[in-house]
């Protein structure tokens, strides 16, 4: 393994994401890293409490202002940041060998950084390019980053290695390294709930009822009208949606709250916001639900449903099929299909053949999806530059 202060992790953002987490898990495993933020946030404290080396980028907001489904004229007005910012990165990788790239801003950020240097660049892409997902211009750019200035690229699935290639992209090595959960996370008592939704009141709440839940941002491609719908068809089941609606996303989280109204099941959904721990909630479930529109990249939400020992039932593309197998550690139904989904969810398995499914689940889960076979795969790959 590399040593010294030799590897650099880095990701253009300052408040924890899925990418993020994953970095975290990597960092604690990869002993005498840094880390290099281009971005302010939470993030940093959560870092210096590893007693990992954190730097920040200081006013780099601007950053933001392209989104990876925005047009060339929106990376234009970005130039006078990146500029700013590759003299930041040009500094702090002076005596680093492996750059590790979290996300895309920062894989461009420091691909251009350390031209003409003798650095080794792994960007983990945790994304499926695809034109709905990405611009043409983006596509593009990452097309040509990747070509000239990667060393490997991680794909966090087999069906994302597969649009990759079916988008055109390539560079001189692609690896799959799926996205590890940290299964000892899971080991939390449900006593932590402390909110005006307790333990004792969901409990409650679900007394006559069976508890769907659905964990993960509230956005369109996340698929949560899917559910809403298939509630109708489900007269004695309730639903729990775990996570928070980032702004311009708040006017779908209406239409959610307008449809659950017309179609008479609001008395029987909760929307809970965003929650440190999510195991604590999903604990209190029957089944959990993920019910992605578009292909999902990986779907890190149903390995930690499996790891809690939870019957899933998810869309049938992208990672969740890797994730499932259908009818033995879980059920995949079309996605966007709320009637096949209300199908599968009245008929589960009796409990004796749930208990089967369920250690099933989490057997899988812990064989192949830990944040422990993660971080072996990347020592690895680290091993081999």
């Amino acid at each position: 393994m590399t040593t010294g202060n030799s590897i650099l992790f880095t990701t253009h953002v300052g408040n924890p994401g899925g990418a993020e987490i994953k970095m975290l898990e990597l960092i604690k495993a990869t002993p005498h890293s840094r880390v290099v933020l281009l971005e302010e946030g939470t993030l940093e404290n959560t870092i210096q409490n590893y007693g990992v080396n954190v730097t920040v980028a200081k006013d780099s907001k601007s950053l933001n202002q392209y989104r990876r489904e925005s047009s060339i004229f929106s990376a234009i007005r970005s130039i006078p940041t990146v500029i700013k910012l590759l003299s930041f990165a040009r500094k702090e990788t002076k005596d680093v060998k492996i750059i590790v790239c979290m996300s895309q801003k920062s894989f461009l950020i420091f691909s251009l950084a350390t031209l003409l240097r003798n650095k080794k660049l792994i960007w983990f892409m945790n994304d499926i390019v695809s034109s709905s997902h990405f611009s043409l211009f983006s596509r593009l750019v990452i097309k040509t980053f990747a070509r000239l200035f990667s060393d490997v690229v991680v794909l966090n699935s087999q069906a994302s290695l597969h649009q990759w290639k079916k988008s055109g992209m390539y560079c001189k090595r692609e690896v799959v390294i799926y996205s590890g959960v940290n299964d000892a996370l899971i080991n939390t008592s449900p006593e932590s709930i402390n909110d005006e939704h307790s333990v004792s009141q969901l409990i409650k709440w679900k007394t006559d009822f069976s508890l769907i839940g659905m964990f993960g941002r509230i956005s369109h491609w996340k698929g949560q009208q899917v559910l809403i719908n298939a509630l109708k068809d489900l007269p004695k089941h309730k639903v729990i949606f775990v996570g928070g609606a980032q702004f311009e996303d708040d006017s779908y989280k209406s239409s959610l709250l307008k449809l659950a109204e017309e179609l008479k099941v609001n008395d029987r959904i909760i929307f809970l916001g965003h929650k440190e721990n999510i195991f604590d909630y999903m604990k209190l479930c029957e089944v959990v639900v993920h019910c992605s529109t578009s292909p999902e990249p990986f779907g890190r939400v149903i390995v930690e449903a499996m790891l809690c020992g939870k019957i899933v039932v998810a869309s049938d593309s992208g990672g969740p099929t890797e994730i499932i197998v259908d009818g033995e550690t879980g059920y995949l139904y079309p996605a966007g299909n709320a009637k096949e989904l209300a199908e599968i969810l009245s008929h589960l398995p009796i409990l004796k053949e749930r208990e089967v499914m369920e250690n099933a689940a989490r057997s899988r889960a812990i064989k192949f999806f830990t944040a422990k076979k993660m971080c072996v795969d990347f020592r690895n790959l680290c091993q081999q530059l």
